[in-house]
Parts: structure tokens; sequence; C-alpha cells
């Protein structure tokens, strides 16, 4: 009964389901391939029994699969210890670290309704600190967030539906010295490469954290109308799950987006940072504690956790 409970389990397991189909077309497979070549065909009795024995020598052959993981080991820890790569958040950063992150946008949003190459160097001229970027300890891009400070005129109007992003130009962006007086902060997008792999999961999971401390640290003290679009699906799925409100819907938008915001406030940042693993031990951030040695600090999970986020008001 055990085995047969097991089976039934294993069934809806990618790993088993490969592992079996593969062993199985590939017995059939040969074995055909050989009867064509001698010019013999098999009774319906003796294809019958082909495909018994088939099934289970595939059966045979994926019974590890039917066992279900103990855990994911690169979920607890990803490397050796001692051998754990280190990240560091970069902003403002270089041209280089720039440019990919470029080409990353490119690959997750394409160039429909999105800033123009450009544009953006424009902006980022502008004010370098709307871009940062989370490399290793070569300097390879990992992933990066955009966040834009808008004056009130072109947010107002991003905001009712009847601009977008595509046609923010950079006398539209607030400068660095006029951060204090920003009302309205774009979230213009995050990405990490590799979101399906381990590490790709870790980086991003790095990313937002590192993005609530740059909200905390240049922003929080502002109280400024933060909002996004939802450009891709994760994006929205994400945005939801943060209880960013549902300000301005996909269908009274011309880029068919819908538009999420909160009003940014301490309390808004620190109540999404105890959903959030500390990364502090592992990422180094320019804005503080760039003078504490990495080794000496862990990643620690937050105090308090809220698991559910009510909607912002």
């Amino acid at each position: 009964m055990g085995t047969f409970r097991r089976l039934r389990t294993a069934i809806w397991r990618k790993g088993f389901r490969l592992r079996f189909w593969v062993v199985f077309a590939g017995i059939l497979g040969f074995t055909s391939t050989v009867l064509s070549l001698v010019d013999k065909h098999l009774s319906w009795i003796q294809g019958a029994a082909l495909a018994l024995l088939s099934f289970a020598i595939a059966l045979a052959a994926s019974r590890k699969q039917m066992l279900e993981a103990q855990l994911s080991v690169d979920d607890v820890i990803p490397e050796e210890m001692g051998r754990i790569a280190r990240t560091r958040v970069e902003c403002p950063c270089s041209s280089d670290v720039a440019q990919q992150a470029s080409r990353l946008a490119q690959e997750c949003y394409g160039t429909h309704f999105t800033i123009s190459a450009t544009t953006y160097d424009a902006i980022w001229l502008k004010n370098p600190e709307v871009l940062a970027a989370l490399v290793n300890e070569e300097g390879n891009l990992l992933g990066y967030f955009d966040v834009i400070p808008l004056k009130d005129a072109f947010a107002q109007l991003f905001i009712e539906g009847r601009v977008t992003e595509d046609q923010l130009r950079h006398d539209d962006v607030c400068t660095v010295s006029e951060r204090a007086h920003c009302k309205y902060l774009f979230i213009a997008g995050l990405a990490v490469w590799s979101p399906e792999s381990f590490s790709g999961r870790r980086n991003a999971s790095m990313l937002v954290w590192a993005l609530m401390r740059y909200l905390e640290h240049y922003y929080g003290s502002m109280q400024p109308l933060t909002f996004a679009v939802a450009a891709t699906e994760e994006g929205g799925d994400i945005l939801r799950r943060f209880k960013l409100k549902l300000t301005t819907d996909a269908a009274n938008r011309p880029d068919n987006f819908r538009l999420y915001s909160v009003r940014l406030s301490d309390y808004e940042i620190t109540r999404r940072l105890a959903c959030l693993p500390g990364w502090r031990g592992l990422c180094v951030l320019p804005w503080n504690d760039n003078l504490i040695p990495v080794r000496s600090i862990r990643p620690t999970l937050p105090q308090i956790r809220h698991h559910t986020l009510e909607p912002a008001i």
C-alpha cells in the first residue's frame, strides 16, 4: 500500500514524470529501431509484453524520484561554508554596470511603453541616484531597480492615466538637490538575471530588501506618493503581495497596465521589511553599514513578522 501511495503522489512530480517517460520512451524507441533493422515485427502479445517490461524498467529507474526530497540544500546554504559570495549595491552606478542594467531591462520589459535608452541616459545623468544595481564581488550585475522622483505635473498625469512611461523626459525628473521636495516617486523597474534559479531567487530577495532600505534612506522622511505600473505578471504579483493600492485600472490607461500606489512612510517601510529576511551580512549598501566588516555579521530574520499586510489606506 505504501508503494502505491508513493506512486500516486510521485505522478504529480515533474522530476518523476520526466525520468519515467524518458526511460520508457527510450526503451521502446531503441527496441523498435533494432526490430526495423532486422525486419522483424512483433505480435500484439509480444508488443504488450514489451510495453509492460518497459513500464517496469522505467518505474524501477525512477524509484528514487518517488520519495519526497527531505529539503532543498541550496535553500539552506548555497555553497560550502567560507565560499559564500558577497554582494553589494552600487548607487550611483558605474557606466558599465548601467549598461548591463539596460540590457537586463530590455530582456525583461522589451521596448513597448518603456523609457527609451537615450531618454534614460539623460535621466540618469541628471540624477544618478535613480538607478541602483546589485553586483557580485567581480562587479558583474546580478539585478537592478530604478526609482525616479517625478515633478508634480507629469506625476499627476501619469497617475490619472493620461500619459505613459515612454513619454517621460529628463525635464520631468527631480535632481538630487530637489529630492527634499519630492512628492511623487515612480518605481520604474526591478529585475534579476536567471530568476528561476536558486541564486536568482536569492538575489531577488536581496534586491527587494535593498529597495526597501533605499526608500527608507532617501525618501522615508518625505512621505511621497510612491507608485508603479504592473508591466509584467510578476510585477503585478509583487505589488499586490506588498499590499499597494490599485489606483488606476488598466482599462483607464493607454498602456493597459494597472497602476498601484502607497503613501511612503517609515511605518509602511518597516512593516514590509518585517516580511523579508535581513541581508546585511551578505549585501553591503553604499549609504550605510559600508564600514562594517561583512564577515562579522550574518543575515538575520526580522524580529517581528507581518504574515499578512493590510491594504494601505
